[in-house]
């Protein structure tokens, strides 16, 4: 999802931004979860008022917390479209963090570039641990980084040294 609505307050038009996504991943049980079937100037009942609770429960959070969780969603909730709260708890998980230094603590000058670079390699790492805890291989590089990748992970798997054929078949590549 692109940052287009770039403030810190979010209203009923990104709402609506956010359920026509949510529709595009999940179908017609995100509407079915909300749907009364009672029409109130052309616009379901159910759906109105749980837009309404969603834009109560997102006010909070800025328009690219909301993206980042929106594009998380289809991986915690594969199956089923989030509740509100459900989603809340994703956009927790993607606000950005203050980082208050302790009163006798040396103020360092490190960017705010840096410190986004490091949540991201975190939250990455992070994702590799559970998919590695889940018996997944975890993101895969693309082209010969990516095949060399897979094939060290089969020999791993069939017992062999990943490490040495993988060194043995980089030599092999850079003498080609």
């Amino acid at each position: 999802m692109d940052s287009q609505s770039e403030s810190s307050e979010i209203g009923m038009p990104e709402i609506r931004r956010l359920w026509m996504l949510l529709h595009g991943m999940y179908g017609n049980p995100l509407i079915d979860k909300w749907r009364t079937g009672k029409l109130v100037d052309g616009q379901d009942q159910g759906i109105t008022s749980a837009q309404a609770v969603w834009l109560a429960t997102l006010k909070p959070y800025d328009w690219p917390t909301i993206a980042r969780a929106a594009e998380a969603c289809g991986e915690r909730h594969p199956q089923w479209p989030p509740t509100a709260p459900e989603f809340e708890a994703l956009c927790k998980a993607f606000r950005p963090r203050k980082v208050l230094p302790h009163a006798n603590a040396k103020q360092i000058g490190v960017s705010e570039e840096y410190h986004t670079e490091l949540r991201e390699r975190s939250r990455r790492e992070l994702a590799e641990m559970r998919a590695k805890r889940a018996g997944e291989m975890g993101p895969r590089a693309e082209g010969l980084p990516g095949l060399l990748a897979l094939c060290a992970a089969a020999v791993g798997a069939a017992g062999g040294d990943q490490a040495t054929w993988l060194l043995e078949a980089e030599r092999g590549f850079a003498q080609a």
